[in-house]
């Protein structure tokens, strides 16, 4: 869970009192309802809550005391529920999953269809409460049931793929298609990006790789960040359209603003290469991002041998650094790469970046050896990994 921490201030607040025309805090309800029915990723959430806030010049905790104060006689009183428990459920400054579920299930009390929606995750998830598929599945359901106009995008994507799963009700992938279908059509663009995948990889309809692209594209042109990435790859792969590189740039450039790993490791990559984009620093700046990546995808496995070897040798603009170098092949090492686990058994034979320690270097220098003929372990001609999904 990311720490999207506030400003922060030594003055003293004064005590707020409720305005119904509180402009900021209606356009910020207004802002995360928009994005939560187009399918945006939570952390990007995340991040335009920040910059929100950082733009009304307002603390977390002065919204939060303005949602707790706000929530009777008020319009705007069911989305405040489901953004206050969002708050809890995403923010590590008022972490309290039980907080969060809570608050979403007092908004699906009203009939609300976000409140549903959220009582759904959660119980998919076992945030806040013990992990019960098939209610998550009921609660999708009633999230689209009670929608005002019939066009509950994210409500619909959930349903999809729940048949598509099997969660809360048998796989049905006639009903996942005809679901994440209406989701596209109401505006979910994670319902657009996984019809992609399905065409890309020929699950559950013919293989297109025109159709994929055209579903990345499209996705990728309303703001998804996985399409900006999955869009890159194919542009940088020639697959279902023609291969440029100068597009497939771009692309990657959108999406790793946007928090792709895959993509910050790709655009070091064009970085790194000569040509009229090279630049070591920029290209040093979008492994490191990378590297903080939660999910290790093989992109970030690769990222942490590529970071070994920048600072073993002293490339990119980096002095020699054999303690940076030590950790990134001791990361690289524990996530398969037998080159890594080679490299590493050298540091501890000769104290570089650690202590000597012989038993440790002859251990490893084993491994090494039995990687060889083990197909268990990476080596740096690993495939790397397919379109995103969400």
């Amino acid at each position: 869970m990311p720490n999207y921490a506030s400003k922060t201030s030594n003055t003293t607040r004064k005590s707020y009192s409720y305005s119904r025309h509180d402009g900021p805090l209606n356009g910020l309800a207004k802002q995360f309802i928009e994005q939560i029915n187009k399918g945006t990723k939570y952390s990007q959430i995340q991040r335009s809550i920040c910059d929100y806030l950082e733009e009304q010049n307002l603390e977390l905790a002065e919204i939060l005391e303005r949602i707790e104060n706000g929530y009777r006689g008020h319009e705007y009183r069911k989305q405040f529920r489901v953004l206050n428990g969002f708050f809890h459920e995403k923010f590590r400054e008022c972490y309290d999953p039980r907080k969060a579920f809570a608050e979403y299930k007092a908004a699906a009390e009203t009939n609300y269809s976000y409140g549903y929606l959220f009582v759904g995750i959660c119980y998919e998830n076992g945030s806040g409460v013990r992990k019960n598929p098939k209610r998550a599945f009921e609660y999708y359901q009633k999230s689209v049931e009670y929608s005002t106009d019939n066009n509950f995008a994210c409500g619909q994507y959930r349903l999809a793929r729940c048949y598509e799963r099997g969660v809360g009700t048998p796989v049905d992938i006639k009903l996942a298609f005809h679901w994440f279908k209406k989701a596209i059509i109401a505006g979910n663009l994670g319902a657009l990006n996984n019809i992609g995948c399905w065409y890309e990889k020929g699950e559950y309809v013919k293989k297109d790789l025109s159709e994929a692209y055209k579903h990345y594209y499209q996705a990728a042109k309303e703001g998804l960040p996985c399409a900006q990435f999955n869009t890159a790859e194919f542009l940088r792969r020639g697959c279902g359209t023609k291969k440029d590189d100068a597009r497939a740039f771009h692309w990657y450039q959108k999406a790793a603003a946007n928090g792709e790993s895959g993509a910050q490791f790709w655009l070091a990559q064009y970085y790194r290469k000569e040509g009229a984009n090279q630049s070591n620093r920029l290209a040093l700046k979008w492994y490191l991002e990378a590297a903080k990546a939660i999910e290790v995808t093989d992109e970030i496995i690769q990222t942490y041998y590529n970071l070994a070897l920048i600072y073993d040798y002293g490339q990119l603009g980096t002095v020699r650094d054999n303690k940076k170098a030590f950790e990134w092949y001791q990361k690289a090492s524990d996530a398969g790469v037998d080159e890594a686990t080679k490299r590493l058994a050298e540091c501890y034979r000769h104290g570089l970046g650690t202590e000597i320690d012989l038993d440790k270097a002859n251990k490893l220098a084993v491994i090494g050896k039995e990687s060889d003929t083990n197909n268990d372990r990476k080596s740096l001609s690993f495939s790397l990994s397919p379109s995103k999904i969400l």
